[in-house]
């Protein structure tokens, strides 16, 4: 047991020594430990969306442009037909709009082939039906407009 006391003895009388020659060197004439300055940096995080990997999630999903009735609004009202593709017009109907307050006017649309209205492209313009390319978010798939002789022009 004696040997433990010794050692542990030992051990403080270091300890103490060391602490004493620590600081009797700082008061020698060691410079004062220097302050550090924190300076604040403010970043602004911006964050960029390539096109060639996913679309910004932050952008409408329709367009301006791309905006208007959709298929399911439109109906066919008439088709003016020509043998020439190019003098055709076909004649939908969109339901109506605003144009005053209290004042409702009924929006017809009046498209050629090749023309856009909403998600509704005109591809084809024939005697009694209109072909159609409906864009569902990226997905196009052809429909037809059948024009109704008795019931007044409703689409299928």
């Amino acid at each position: 047991m004696s040997i433990v006391r010794w050692t542990l003895g030992a051990c403080c009388a270091l300890i103490c020594a060391a602490g004493v020659a620590q600081s009797a060197s700082a008061q020698e004439g060691d410079p004062p430990p220097t302050e550090t300055v924190t300076e604040l940096v403010f970043d602004r995080e911006v964050f960029v969306y390539p096109r060639y990997s996913r679309r910004n999630p932050f952008s409408p999903l329709v367009d301006m442009a791309d905006s208007g009735p959709r298929f399911e609004e439109l109906s066919l009202q008439g088709i003016v037909y020509s043998s020439n593709p190019q003098l055709s017009v076909v004649l939908l109907h969109g339901g109506e709009i605003a144009v005053r307050e209290g004042v409702m006017m009924p929006q017809t649309f009046r498209l050629r082939r090749g023309e856009v209205v909403g998600n509704v492209r005109i591809i084809e313009i024939q005697p009694t039906r209109v072909i159609v390319d409906v864009d569902e978010f990226g997905v196009i798939e052809q429909r037809v407009f059948e024009l109704q002789r008795g019931s007044g022009g409703n689409s299928q």
